[in-house]
């Protein structure tokens, strides 16, 4: 019977110690309504995305296309890494955003590409 008796006090003590973490861990949550919004950008999707648009593509477009837009590089380091004349890294970026404008209904200027 001795038992029984603190079993009730047992448990009240736990409860409180429970809710005394709960109340720590709420000073420590930061309730997203109060934080400032900030753009999101996973670039793993963006890269999957850019995949996927270019698929159709000529491979000799599309590296190009990636290599200027995706990662940054200017014509003449595209030339440099695929060994080539930059007026060809030139001609195929052209052709190549030709060839996207097309797959997407793009309305593209003459000589504006």
């Amino acid at each position: 019977m001795k038992q029984n008796r603190y079993f009730k006090t047992w448990m009240l003590r736990i409860l409180i110690n429970k809710c005394k973490d709960i109340l720590k861990q709420k000073k420590q949550v930061t309730y997203t309504d109060q934080m400032p919004e900030t753009p999101f950008y996973e670039e793993e999707y963006a890269a999957k995305e850019w995949a996927q648009m270019l698929e159709p593509l000529d491979p000799k477009y599309r590296l190009v296309i990636l290599l200027y837009y995706m990662e940054g590089f200017n014509i003449r380091e595209i030339s440099d890494i695929l060994d080539m004349k930059e007026s060809t890294v030139k001609s195929r970026l052209q052709r190549g955003r030709k060839q996207v404008a097309e797959l997407y209904e793009y309305k593209v200027r003459e000589g504006r590409a």
